[in-house]
């Protein structure tokens, strides 16, 4: 993996914590950070010792909204990187862990609430 520039990866003990340094100060994810943030999350999984991956900000915030550039194909350029970030996270095993236990806790909050959501 190369060094990425557009995020800090910190381990804490079995965690990998991806702190996104790469956004401008008003916060907003630019193509090569999305494509650096995909290329950790198909790496770490890799190392056994990793268990979870947590994708966090620095500083107050998280991210606001992309910076897609100005260049001719720069739309495209983004959109490409975003979809592939979200594959990449949908294919990440520690994700998917995750991804299990959030929908059987949604399934155990409809089951105690039956009503809610029913605008």
């Amino acid at each position: 993996m190369t060094i990425p520039t557009g995020i800090e990866i910190r381990r804490r003990g079995p965690a990998a914590v991806l702190a996104l340094t790469g956004v401008d100060a008003r916060g907003m994810f630019n193509t090569k950070t999305l494509q650096e943030l995909k290329e950790a999350i198909e790496e770490l999984p890799r190392d056994e010792s990793v268990r979870v991956i947590v994708i966090t900000g620095v500083g107050d915030q998280f991210c606001t909204s992309g910076n897609i550039g100005n260049e001719p194909d720069a739309r495209a350029v983004f959109a490409g990187a975003f979809k592939d970030l979200v594959v990449a996270m949908a294919q990440c095993k520690t994700l998917v862990a995750l991804k299990k236990r959030l929908a059987e806790a949604m399934e155990n909050v409809q089951s105690s609430h039956p009503h809610s959501g029913d605008g």
